[in-house]
């Protein structure tokens, strides 16, 4: 039998990926190992080597196109297995297709194909649960789903339209974990997914939307009459859309307060150039102030474990771990990898991390285990010259902190007036987590830290 290759789970909330470039046609010889093409996730871009030695048939899913965990891509025929003719080939498969049929109970194989388009689409699935219902005299096909804007304002005893007594209310792994990042309970969602399903998408829309402002049909963005060459439109990349659905989300659903505070940074440049030749000699590696930075913040952290928690359910959840991440900005978009136990760890170490971590963001080669469990954001854009900005907070974390540029800037000193460097930190926080005191201690404290670093040695 041939072998299929088929889309990889790569994390735990991984529901569908996109297959980017293959590296082989139809009817290459492919080995065992080689890389096939490249897959896309809503966070990084992974090479997909081929289970087996043999003859690459039909693509199923072509470059561009999405498929659904576990659905099959390719096959490769092996020795004596003929490969399928143009007349034999499998359809190909648009992406919502395999979902809703793994919904509806609806076996692909016996899916028949559209005679306009050669594929199998979700009104295929849909024509083909018609017709299995009526013949076990279940009633007519339900009715395909339509997008909505959901809102969760649901009554508590307000009867819940999930269709008929005892029908199933379906979710996504995505939506149900993202939904308990954001307090929401998924169950009082209407899905705009296959069959009802609530997906990912219905529960920022939720969550974005302000509690006080009933649902309502959004109406388009007014823009001004343009001639169309005038206007050159982007499709985002799938990294550039989940970053903006995460930060509509996280901007709707979190009361954000900003905390700046000017510290001097003489002291932590001195620093930074005394251990410069000595974290190169034994991590190989370039230190930078960011690498300070993050060992500050995470001793910081480590004191005030308050600005290191979470709001989730009406509770405030403290993580027992400092994970730091640190934004990065790729072709593809913002990245945000993790550097673990960064209290705990070594300078020498955490340079080593961020280096092998930036490296992999610029490069594509990031895992989903790199982005993963992080419980503090830093983002620096003093390489840009800029002074101060507000970050948005990384859902579900209760805190960001913004690092502007160093400059040489005013100050008095004993009386007088001096120059000496400086730069400003602005501390975004979540106000069911942080109120202005505790934000204001933990920012006190990193501030202290970046100007008398030789604290964290005491």
């Amino acid at each position: 039998m041939p072998t299929d290759v088929i889309m990889p789970k790569l994390g735990l909330t991984m529901e569908e990926g996109t297959a980017v470039t293959w590296r082989l046609a139809p009817g290459d010889r492919v080995a065992e190992g080689q890389i096939l093409l490249d897959i896309e996730t809503d966070k990084v871009v992974v090479e997909v080597e081929a289970p087996a030695a043999g003859v690459l048939g039909p693509l199923l899913v072509g470059d561009g196109q999405k498929a659904p965990v576990g659905g099959i891509l390719a096959r490769i025929y092996g020795p004596g297995e003929q490969v399928a003719g143009d007349s034999v080939a499998a359809p190909r498969i648009t992406p919502l297709a395999p979902g809703m049929a793994e919904q509806a109970g609806v076996d692909l194989d016996a899916v028949s194909v559209s005679s306009a388009t050669g594929r199998v689409t979700a009104a295929d699935v849909q024509a083909a649960l018609g017709k299995t219902a009526q013949g076990e005299g279940l009633g007519p096909a339900p009715r395909p789903p339509t997008l909505v804007e959901p809102r969760a304002t649901r009554s508590p005893t307000a009867p819940q339209n999930w269709g008929d007594r005892g029908a199933r209310h379906f979710s996504s792994p995505r939506a149900r974990k993202r939904a308990k990042e954001l307090g929401l309970d998924w169950r009082t969602l209407t899905g705009s997914g296959p069959r009802g399903r609530v997906i990912e998408r219905d529960v920022l829309v939720a969550a974005a939307r302000p509690p006080s402002i009933p649902p309502t049909v959004a109406k388009p963005p007014s823009i001004p009459p343009t001639r169309g060459e005038e206007v050159r439109w982007e499709a985002p990349s799938p990294v550039q859309r989940v970053v903006a659905e995460r930060m509509a989300a996280s901007f709707g659903s979190a009361p954000h307060f900003y905390l700046s505070a000017e510290v001097r940074a003489d002291v932590l440049l001195a620093v930074h150039d005394r251990l410069l030749p000595i974290v190169e000699r034994r991590a190989g590696v370039r230190l930078t102030l960011t690498d300070l930075l993050v060992r500050i913040v995470a001793a910081a952290l480590a004191e005030h474990p308050r600005a290191n928690a979470f709001w989730h359910d009406g509770r405030v959840g403290v993580h027992a771990r400092v994970n730091v991440g640190i934004a990065v900005t790729t072709e593809a978009g913002l990245v945000v990898p993790v550097l673990r136990d960064a209290d705990r760890k070594p300078l020498a170490q955490i340079a080593a991390e961020r280096s092998e971590l930036v490296e992999k963001a610029r490069t594509g080669r990031l895992m989903p285990d790199d982005l993963a469990g992080g419980t503090f954001t830093l983002t620096n854009l003093g390489m840009y010259r800029v002074d101060s900005f507000q970050a948005i907070l990384n859902p579900p974390q209760s805190a960001i902190l913004a690092v502007g540029r160093i400059v040489e800037r005013p100050a008095v000193i004993d009386g007088g007036l001096a120059v000496r460097p400086a730069c400003v930190l602005t501390l975004s926080c979540d106000h069911r987590v942080l109120d202005g005191v505790s934000g204001a201690q933990f920012l006190g404290r990193v501030a202290e830290l970046i100007e008398e670093p030789y604290g964290l040695l005491v």
